[in-house]
């Protein structure tokens, strides 16, 4: 079940969210034998008036009003961050465009093997930290997980840019998956703090 405010996941049967501490309004059910009312339908001949939307809306609303769709977004994140690992995400100065796996495991240039590095693994760690945290942790936790995995990941691939080195579609993809994860925590953590 997810809270209506900060879209936090809870257990099923929680009164208050883990996260925002918000109640949270348990769906009713009928009594046994008792049949639920009808459904009330719009007659064809009244108008639909939508409620106004507040002037004073704020972060930690939208955040609310995205509820589900966040815990979900975080997933989509950190398997877009996992799979920009095998996808090419530099070219070395025009002649080979490599991904950070076969950065890590080294790459044939010119019928010469070029030596990787272990350290390259790093790639890895903002899409493993989101999915870890989405899976394994509930309110506030996995909220900051896709937070600072966006902005670890940014720093990655900033700090392996040399000359010669050009950001190629796995590069674009990896940077845009940490952007929406550093967005996405940071809309359930302001939420999670109202």
């Amino acid at each position: 079940m997810f809270c209506p405010k900060c879209g936090a996941q809870n257990e099923d049967g929680a009164q208050v969210c883990a996260s925002c501490g918000a109640p949270i309004q348990q769906p009713s059910t009928p009594a046994p034998g008792q049949v639920p009312g009808p459904v009330p339908t719009q007659s064809s001949g009244s108008s639909f008036t939508p409620s106004p939307i507040s002037s004073g809306s704020s972060l930690g609303s939208l955040a609310g009003s995205l509820g589900g769709i966040l815990p979900l977004a975080r997933i989509i994140v950190g398997a877009v961050l996992v799979i920009c690992f095998f996808l090419p995400m530099y070219g070395l100065y025009g002649l080979v465009d490599v991904s950070p796996l076969q950065m890590t495991f080294g790459v044939d240039v010119f019928g010469q093997h070029v030596d990787g590095s272990i350290k390259n693994l790093y790639y890895l760690i903002p899409g493993i930290v989101t999915l870890a945290a989405t899976f394994l942790y509930q309110g506030r936790e996995a909220n900051i997980a896709p937070l600072l995995a966006g902005v670890l990941g940014l720093i990655f691939i900033f700090i392996t840019l040399e000359d010669g080195v050009s950001i190629l579609f796995g590069g674009w993809l990896f940077i845009i998956a940490c952007i929406a994860g550093i967005a996405i925590g940071a809309l359930q953590t302001f939420a999670g703090r109202k």
